[in-house]
């Protein structure tokens, strides 16, 4: 998880992207607005549906937009701190889920090594839109 926390240090303390961060994140009415269970639990007009995705972001938006833009100029690197630590609980679930259905110790290590520094899977770091994929 270090090598991929390694891999990924050109990207933290970018701003958030103009393609589309702003409709999944900065101006999603299901992030910013009120937090009621039909705003976040049932599909908006004009938005993806993805509840866990939005409440993940009301987290990273309740711990990170207050102090973080003051000294980073945005809390996308809060979001990118959280997506990267989603990504080492899942490459370490690869590993025992391999290591469950019986392969070598060796090969599952190696397997989980290959998920957590693949380039597609670091992407989904650096890009604040893409937790999804997380």
């Amino acid at each position: 998880m270090v090598l991929s926390l390694v891999l990924l240090v050109q990207c933290w303390r970018a701003p958030f992207l103009t393609f589309d961060d702003a409709l999944h994140i900065t101006n999603n009415p299901q992030v910013t607005g009120e937090l009621t269970l039909s705003r976040v639990f049932l599909p908006q007009p004009g938005s993806t549906y993805f509840p866990v995705t939005v409440l993940t972001y009301r987290l990273d938006r309740a711990l990170f937009s207050g102090w973080m833009p003051q000294s980073l100029e945005s809390w996308a690197p809060g979001i990118r701190l959280h997506t990267w630590l989603y990504h080492a609980a899942a490459t370490l679930l690869v590993w025992q889920v391999l290591l469950a259905l019986g392969v070598s110790a060796g090969r599952a290590l190696f397997a989980a090594f290959v998920f957590a520094v693949h380039p597609t899977a670091c992407e989904t770091v650096c890009w604040v839109s893409e937790r999804k994929n997380a």
